[in-house]
């Protein structure tokens, strides 16, 4: 990957490092998740992730799989969101490393590129996750039309999160944004990215399509997969 990126080994695996969350916590973009259930959302369900980096948008055809639209960061392979053709959206929330640390593995937020091509509910895309092997601390946010949940991820220890209220948040904590949050206002895409700070990208499996912010306008530009 770096010979066709033409780009320092080095330089490669510090971002890998810091994209999964393998450095300390306080050296790490905030990556936040949310996942909202049809109330929260107007009429749909939907899953938000923030980007500290303008994230790549690309479409994958895989051999025997669901199409996507996804978005990943250029030094990576394996995509942090997207959704299928089949009415799933998934997103990974990469978490701080555990104090302990952890044996060498693939990074447990790569599991949501199998997600999307494997699966067009999120029952079987919970399964799935439950049962592959990983390493690292992520989250795993799954939606399909009928509702949301969250497969959180620590080494070799799994624990399916369902939502709240109709809502699910992973990576955000207890601040003034989860109250915020929790407030019982609609969210959509530009009342994410006031309270949360951050850019956000939208997702919307019943649409099958990824929302963003257009520049700094308030106008809203959806990609269809």
């Amino acid at each position: 990957m770096k010979r066709g990126a033409a780009v320092p080994r080095r330089w490669l695996v510090a971002m890998l490092d810091r994209t999964f969350g393998g450095v300390p916590c306080d050296l790490r973009d905030e990556v936040m998740g949310v996942a909202l259930e049809h109330a929260l959302a107007g009429g749909r369900t939907r899953v938000a992730r923030t980007f500290a980096a303008e994230p790549v948008a690309r479409r994958s055809r895989p051999d025997g799989g669901f199409a996507s639209l996804e978005l990943t960061l250029p030094w990576l392979t394996a995509s942090l969101a997207g959704v299928n053709e089949g009415g799933l959206a998934v997103a990974s929330v990469s978490l701080a490393p555990p104090a302990h640390g952890a044996d060498c593995a693939v990074p447990a937020a790569m599991l949501a590129q199998d997600c999307l091509a494997r699966f067009d509910s999120r029952e079987g895309a919970i399964d799935w996750c439950l049962g592959r092997p990983a390493g690292g601390r992520a989250a795993i946010l799954l939606a399909d039309a009928s509702g949301v949940a969250a497969v959180e991820i620590d080494g070799g220890a799994r624990r399916v999160v369902q939502p709240k209220d109709g809502l699910l948040l992973e990576g955000i904590g207890d601040g003034d944004a989860a109250g915020a949050l929790r407030g019982g206002a609609s969210l959509d895409a530009l009342r994410l990215e006031q309270i949360l700070g951050a850019r956000v990208a939208c997702l919307d499996p019943g649409g099958r399509r990824i929302g963003f912010r257009w520049a700094d306008s308030d106008f809203v530009a959806w990609l269809d997969v």
